[in-house]
């Protein structure tokens, strides 16, 4: 991997609605910008070169009772449970509300309606909540923009963990230090790990290698140096795959990876935006659902895992969003209801990376706001892992070039309010 890859790898993420598709040589795809959304595998794994085909299809040897299983996470837990990681004391601290979006474009989203944006989100306005937790991302260091926090030990644990619940065994094991990919670190930081680098035998899984990657803040993806081939009559592709295929698709490849997943409750869903041409660009992901409603809003953020495939329909990297091995609970923090975040809105009082010229008439008005939702934020960046809420708000068709896109297309930009009440906000934006 290059140090320019690694880098995107380690320090941001960006919607392969605004990066050129290498699938197709570029021609087809988003040029204007780059997004900060949550799709960091079609940047550092989908626009590799165009893979191999694996004739075998899968055999994975990992236990299937749920007995086996029990024993199998006990054993080799990969992350902790969010239900295990307490606070400490009770007094909470101020927090900072910041997005940093770097040169990387604003976040967009582009569709031919807003309901096309729909997930799985288990939040709801009409549930009333009193709190929510805060997480301070321990992997947040001053002066180094790569997250930097576990030690190699604990990194290659987390990599041997997922390796023997694969079923595959380990050929090699490797660490890059934060200097490999930084020009001009800090000098406290410098010698640290910022990834951890196994390599696998991928024989049960019909291809040579597998690669697992940890970084510093416990964040996971999982490489299939030439793709791994599902059987027949499954649609795995990111531009032809209706809704229906993709639910079945997931139902597969999560029962033939939960031993890896260690989901209870596995929860799967498909999301698909577009491109400028109207193109589905569509994402694979599951979480690991659970009853309590609290609960369930934490694990659809910090449990979500994607898998991604390549252009013949095969698995290439499954990418694991999971921080908690990396984060420490503040406390229950009082939060405000959606309402009142939309007032906030209204007046001004928000966080995007979206240029407020790109607004309908110049400013914010309650008619262009089209959706709102919960949602945590794990960046490598974000000093805190804090609920905000996120309105998708219509953008003006205006400053696209005349004939760049559809006609029939509308692009949403993504507008946060945190959902923490402001007398424990250091500060907004």
């Amino acid at each position: 991997m290059k140090n320019n890859e690694k880098l995107l790898d380690a320090i941001g993420e960006a919607n392969e609605i605004h990066v050129p598709d290498m699938r197709d040589g570029g021609s087809k795809k988003q040029k204007k910008h780059i997004s900060m959304t949550s799709k960091i595998a079609i940047v550092s794994g989908a626009c590799a070169a165009v893979l191999v085909v694996a004739a075998a299809v899968i055999n994975n040897n990992t236990p299937q009772t749920d007995e086996k299983l029990l024993r199998l996470w006990e054993e080799h837990r990969i992350y902790p449970k969010i239900s295990d990681i307490k606070a400490e004391t009770s007094e909470l601290e101020p927090i900072v509300s910041d997005i940093i979006s770097g040169n990387m474009g604003f976040e967009g989203y582009m569709v031919h309606d807003i309901s096309e944006l729909d997930t799985i989100n288990p939040w709801s306005a009409d549930k009333p909540l009193d709190s929510l937790p805060v997480y301070k991302n321990l992997s947040v260091k001053e002066k180094c923009n790569v997250p930097v926090h576990l030690t190699q030990e604990q990194m290659e644990e987390i990599a041997n963990n997922a390796a023997y619940c694969l079923g595959v065994k380990v050929i090699s094991t490797s660490a890059e230090p934060v200097s490999d990919i930084l020009s001009n670190p800090p000098e406290e930081a410098a010698d640290l790990p910022y990834c951890v680098e196994i390599i696998c035998d991928g024989e049960i899984f019909g291809i040579k290698n597998i690669k697992i990657r940890v970084l510093g803040d416990g964040q996971m993806s999982i490489d299939f140096d030439s793709g791994m081939r599902l059987p027949d009559g499954y649609s795995f592709t990111y531009a032809n795959t209706s809704e229906e295929q993709a639910i079945d698709v997931m139902e597969y490849l999560t029962d033939e990876f939960k031993a890896l997943l260690q989901f209870e409750d596995p929860a799967v869903y498909s999301f698909a935006d577009r491109n400028i041409y109207g193109e589905q660009i569509r994402g694979y992901y599951v979480y690991d659902k659970h009853e309590d409603y609290k609960q369930d809003i934490l694990c659809y953020n910090f449990t979500n895992t994607e898998f991604c495939c390549d252009d013949n329909g095969n698995l290439m990297v499954i990418r694991i969003k999971n921080p908690m091995s990396a984060a420490q609970n503040l406390g229950e923090y009082p939060i405000i209801d959606a309402n009142e975040a939309e007032q906030l809105l209204l007046t001004g009082n928000f966080i995007t990376s979206v240029p407020t010229e790109y607004l309908k008439n110049g400013a914010m008005s309650p008619d262009i706001i089209s959706k709102t939702e919960l949602i945590y934020r794990t960046e490598p960046h974000d000093k805190y892992y804090q609920p905000y809420y996120r309105f998708y708000v219509e953008l003006s068709d205006e400053y696209y070039a005349e004939g760049s896109r559809s006609q029939e297309m509308k692009e949403y930009g993504a507008f946060y309010v945190p959902a923490i009440e402001s007398e424990y906000l250091q500060m907004m934006g």
